[in-house]
């Protein structure tokens, strides 16, 4: 049976999702804890860093743009001869060091190899910059690191029980997104909250997207805008692009494109690639700057290659469109799938129906339903309409005409502004309701509530 796939034909960014419900009670073992003020304070034995201080940059190493973490330390003033003496003795914070040399050539011939070796020995040695730095590698996948979010999100959080304040902010992105782990507002307040306290400027822009989103707690404009605008004066250049985000959108404040693209030009000069991502859909919409889709393909596939999760889904859609670009299913697909990975809702949606129908892969439906319930338990729209699909035509799942009449009513709920995707739907509920009874019809119509408690959506 031939399928149609929607993709959404606008460029998303910074998406903001409907708001899923959160249990009150987490998945994630902790200490004894006590909620106060939105804020969970636990007794911990941890050991403070001494210097939490740092900078990211982003550098070119062996072809990939890598994400680097710049701290002041003493021994950045010692010697190659020094260092290395250093770590015969086994001391964990020269062996890091000289990782980090060997990493970016600083003083010695650059060798990957050598600079790997040294990280394991640094972390084994118990190094919190170490595992900080090879949690972000297993994050993205650098260095051969095999991509693995579950064992990144295990480093950060042993590094975060140590009190590195970067480790914390980390780990509470990882409660945030569902990166390795559940998704857990409660957590990721705790997390964020701690590290807020050592003015870690990535933690106070996290708690400014809890208040914008109202995530685990009161939904507060004016308190996140002064989050985000602490965590640039404490040097957050990621700030610019929330920031930006929320005077483009114009939803929770007055629409100010001027304001917006001096935010994210702000961010780009900073080298900040979710606003370069950013400025790619504005060129490519026209929005604030003359449309230029090949400025803007230019500006997403630059922020995708340094993983911003939107900005490769994006990327994906104008293969899989040829917006702009020579249109290619095996492309449309790599871009995707790596967004999808990083627990990307849309992409992961779209994924599920290109195994499903397929496009630039070999069909294969248990990836197709495990991706699009992933997108569904996030509320995407297009990961819920593709449930409707495999659910009518008994795809993985026990054939139901109900179950797919209620996914298929839920996705069009999810996605009223874009027309085509509601045509799209109803090409499916229209014929499907036409061949159902009456009893039928009630029958799915007592399946949509149960679905939307099952994804989160009430």
């Amino acid at each position: 049976m031939l399928r149609n796939l929607l993709l959404l034909t606008t460029l998303c960014a910074f998406l903001l999702l409907p708001a899923c419900s959160q249990t009150e009670d987490s998945n994630a073992a902790v200490d004894t804890t006590q909620k106060q003020n939105n804020k969970v304070t636990r007794t911990k034995d941890t050991q403070q860093a001494s210097d939490n201080s740092y900078t990211i940059v982003y550098k070119k190493i062996n072809g990939e743009t890598i994400k680097l973490i710049e701290r002041k330390s003493s021994y950045q003033k010692l010697t190659i001869k020094d260092l290395q003496e250093s770590v015969e003795k086994k001391d964990p914070d020269a062996t890091y060091e000289l990782a980090r040399r060997y990493l970016k050539g600083e003083g010695v011939i650059q060798d990957i190899s050598k600079a790997l070796s040294l990280l394991d020995s640094a972390v084994d040695l118990g190094s919190t910059e170490a595992l900080n730095d090879m949690a972000s590698f297993y994050q993205v996948g650098n260095f051969g690191y095999k991509k693995n979010m579950n064992k990144a999100f295990g480093l950060f959080k042993q590094a975060a029980e140590r009190g590195d304040s970067l480790a914390q902010y980390n780990t509470a992105t990882c409660y945030f997104n569902g990166y390795g782990t559940d998704i857990d507002y409660k957590e990721s307040l705790y997390w964020s909250n701690t590290a807020a306290e050592q003015k870690d400027p990535g933690a106070l822009q996290l708690l400014g997207k809890h208040y914008l989103q109202g995530a685990g707690v009161s939904q507060n404009t004016k308190k996140a805008i002064s989050l985000f605008e602490e965590a640039i004066a404490l040097g957050d250049s990621t700030a610019y692009a929330e920031l930006g985000h929320l005077y483009a959108e114009g939803k929770l404040v007055k629409q100010n494109l001027d304001k917006a693209i001096s935010l994210f030009n702000k961010g780009v000069a900073a080298g900040e690639p979710n606003s370069i991502g950013q400025l790619g859909y504005l060129y490519s919409k026209g929005k604030g700057v003359p449309k230029n889709i090949a400025k803007g393909l230019e500006y997403t596939r630059k922020a995708a290659q340094m993983g911003i999760p939107f900005a490769q889904n994006n990327l994906g859609s104008a293969y899989y469109s040829g917006r702009g670009i020579k249109q290619s299913d095996s492309s449309a697909f790599h871009w995707i799938q790596l967004a999808a990975e990083q627990g990307y809702p849309i992409a992961m949606g779209t994924l599920g129906g290109f195994y499903l129908i397929p496009v630039g892969t070999k069909q294969d439906l248990n990836k197709a339903y495990e991706y699009s319930i992933k997108a569904a338990k996030k509320c995407d729209a297009g990961g819920i309409f593709t449930l409707g699909q495999m659910y009518e035509y008994g795809e993985v799942v026990k054939q139901s005409a109900q179950k797919a009449f209620a996914h298929y009513f839920i996705a069009k709920e999810l996605e009223t502004q874009d027309q085509n995707f509601t045509a799209a739907v109803n090409s499916y509920l229209t014929p499907l309701k036409a061949k159902m009874s009456a009893s039928e019809i009630q029958a799915a119509e007592r399946e949509i509530p149960k679905l939307k408690k099952e994804y989160g959506l009430q």
